[in-house]
């Protein structure tokens, strides 16, 4: 057995971990889950590898302060040191990490669709390490698919009202909803836009990004140009979101 306790002490302030049972892995991989571009991080559910997931017996959620887009280290750091200390006990697997993170009790679901977090706000990314053995001295939570909304966002419409493509919805008699496709297409716009003006020789407009040419270079989940982290004007990339302005009050 390894104990929460254990694996959070290797790690900084910028940590933070839970555990949710291997019953609650198998429901949240059987959800849908949309394309989310960062599956070379971890593998997904399938029919191939159905026996290697039903071998974990629970598994771990990492979540990592992050303030700055486009920055997925998280994976690697988390990894590097469960390999140093539990070797070959942890699979980095790819599932909804936002339900993950909530069933872990490390958050709560807000009405933009992100999980706000007590210590991080909106400011972390999450990621999910299948295990072998059993992990001890956590409790397991589950919240029906109506997840409890964030009692900050009770009579605040910030969010909805400041996305740029209208892609959040709600209103006090409908479940909040996120138009994901208006805020793909958006994001990847704003990437397109940065690629096409930053790198060099300059693309041709119908050429794929390729973060690993024309200055650019992707080391371990972080993109740079030159020596320099990108910071791109995005308003959102999976959990990075502004705080509210209540949280700003």
């Amino acid at each position: 057995m390894i104990q929460l306790k254990r694996i959070k002490e290797l790690f900084n302030e910028d940590f933070d971990f839970g555990v949710i049972n291997s019953e609650s892995l198998m429901r949240i991989s059987n959800r849908p889950i949309k394309e989310d571009g960062v599956k070379e991080f971890g593998i997904d559910y399938n029919h191939k590898n159905d026996k290697l997931w039903r071998s974990f017996k629970c598994a771990l959620v990492g979540i990592k302060y992050e303030p700055v887009p486009l920055i997925y280290d998280i994976y690697y750091l988390i990894y590097s040191k469960l390999q140093e200390n539990f070797k070959d006990k942890f699979v980095t697997i790819s599932i909804d990490y936002k339900r993950a993170a909530i069933e872990a009790g490390l958050g709560v679901r807000a009405m933009n669709s992100l999980v706000y977090n007590e210590k991080f706000c909106f400011d972390f990314k999450i990621a999910v390490f299948g295990c072998i053995e059993d992990i001890t001295g956590y409790e397991n939570k589950y919240y029906p698919l109506e997840d409890k909304i964030l009692d900050l966002c009770n009579g605040c419409t910030d969010c909805r009202d400041k996305c740029p493509v209208k892609a959040i919805h709600f209103d006090e008699n409908s479940t909040p909803w996120l138009d994901h496709i208006a805020c793909d297409l958006h994001i990847g716009s704003k990437m397109r836009d940065y690629y096409m003006h930053n790198a060099v020789p300059t693309p041709r407009p119908f050429d794929p990004i390729d973060w690993n040419t024309r200055g650019f270079r992707n080391i371990n989940g972080v993109i740079y140009k030159g020596n320099e982290i990108v910071k791109m004007n995005i308003c959102q990339i999976c959990q990075r979101q502004p705080k509210c302005f209540k949280l700003r009050v």
